[in-house]
């Protein structure tokens, strides 16, 4: 089934929305992965409509899939360590039009981006750089104190 793929910004469309598959087939996805991925979601559909320096909760795309019918679902793409897809209707046809987007989201090139978010459960500070579809991570430590700064955002 073909779908046509729309980014929205209005938050109002997820209500209800809860987890309903992971995006793709991997068990766990490295932090390279992972930032490849964030660039080829990037490089189709542009800036999320969220996006915080919190990497358990680091970015969020609202998805309107629409068939060649006009029927539509909307679809979460977001990122809590990995990239989940969420939906408030949770049927065949969101099936369908989730495992599509990953097909078109998988066979775009990425995006060149950086961005730096925080694990702050390990009190990591994570450099991300994505450059000619080569993904960079450089992990560095940090204080009690920032990691107190962030965690009060």
């Amino acid at each position: 089934m073909n779908f046509k793929f729309e980014s929205l910004q209005d938050n109002s469309l997820i209500q209800g929305s809860s987890y309903f598959m992971d995006f793709g087939n991997q068990e766990v996805m490295t932090t390279e992965e992972t930032a490849i991925l964030e660039g080829k979601l990037r490089a189709v559909f542009g800036e999320p409509w969220y996006q915080s320096e919190n990497s358990e909760n680091s970015i969020s795309y609202i998805i309107k899939a629409t068939d060649a019918d006009k029927k539509s679902v909307i679809l979460e793409v977001y990122n809590v360590g990995m990239f989940h897809i969420g939906a408030p209707e949770q049927d065949g046809f969101a099936k369908q039009a989730a495992e599509a987007l990953i097909a078109y989201v998988n066979a775009a090139e990425p995006c060149d981006y950086e961005r730096t978010i925080y694990y702050l459960d390990f009190f990591l500070q994570m450099d991300i750089s994505v450059k000619n579809g080569v993904a960079t991570v450089e992990e560095s430590e940090i204080s009690d104190e920032k990691a107190d700064a962030l965690s009060d955002k």
